[in-house]
């Protein structure tokens, strides 16, 4: 009531001042709401738009990195020629291969023997061939003995150097034990020599004459020739020489029987 009462004491145009006066506050404040309210929604637009632009920059960038690559195409030829046998009804079967052949050849190869059985193997051999050598040379002796050749006591002087040349031989027999592959030529020499020393010993005896002495030992000499030849044949096989290196061996047994008598 006073308030109203303080109203009524006022004049009119006061009265006027007062209500225009508010009315300018509400209007202030209601312009500052607008504008505020304003200023929100442009940033929100302006913020929907930069998106929207960004997005389409992408779909643009996008399109163009597909059109700018290129195209892929798949070579275009004429296929080859089928290997495939045809057959009446019109399918095909693949073609056979020929069947594999297999050669198995055998390869025989002579491995060299250890040094120490090689030097057992050539002192063998030279002694089967000095067996050979003095029975070759007792029977030119009595060869030429029969023939006139020689006189009896030139005769007599070569067919005791002879017998000692056996003796001299016959020593070195057991210096090494023959191999197993040479036995058997070895056992055939050890006859011939055993038959050579017996002969010599008639004839120093004067038991039988130089005729006699070149028949006994025809076939003396032949078995001595097949001792030679088979341990000829078992160096070859065995202990990797040729027929050019056993000759070389014999020759070296042919010097060598030559010096016994003077050692």
């Amino acid at each position: 009531m006073n308030g109203i009462t303080k109203l009524r004491g006022l004049s009119k145009w006061k009265l006027v001042v007062m209500v225009a006066c508010a009315a300018s506050t509400v209007c202030v404040a209601c312009a500052i709401a607008a504008l505020i309210f304003s200023l929100m929604l442009a940033d929100k637009n302006s913020k929907s738009a930069i998106t929207s632009t960004a997005k389409a920059e992408m779909a643009l960038a996008a399109a163009q990195t597909e059109t700018a690559r290129p195209a892929v195409t798949e070579p275009v030829g004429t296929p080859p020629p089928s290997t495939l046998t045809p057959l009446p009804g019109g399918t095909s079967v693949p073609p056979t291969e020929p069947p594999m052949v297999i050669v198995i050849t055998e390869i025989v190869t002579v491995t060299p023997a250890p040094d120490k059985l090689r030097q057992v193997a050539e002192a063998t051999y030279k002694r089967i061939v000095y067996i050979q050598l003095y029975a070759q040379d007792l029977a030119e002796i009595a060869r030429q003995r029969a023939a006139g050749e020689i006189s009896a006591l030139e005769a007599g002087v070569a067919r005791l150097t002879t017998f000692d040349l056996i003796q001299a031989v016959e020593e070195i027999f057991d210096e090494a034990q023959p191999p197993a592959v040479l036995e058997s030529a070895w056992e055939q020499a050890l006859e011939v020599h055993e038959d050579t020393k017996a002969i010599c010993a008639q004839w120093l005896d004067e038991e039988i004459d130089s005729s006699e002495v070149a028949e006994t030992l025809g076939s003396v000499l032949d078995r001595a020739d097949v001792s030679v030849q088979e341990a000829a044949q078992v160096l070859i096989d065995h202990y990797g020489f040729d027929t050019t290196s056993v000759e070389e061996l014999r020759q070296q047994a042919v010097q060598e029987i030559r010096q016994l008598p003077a050692n």
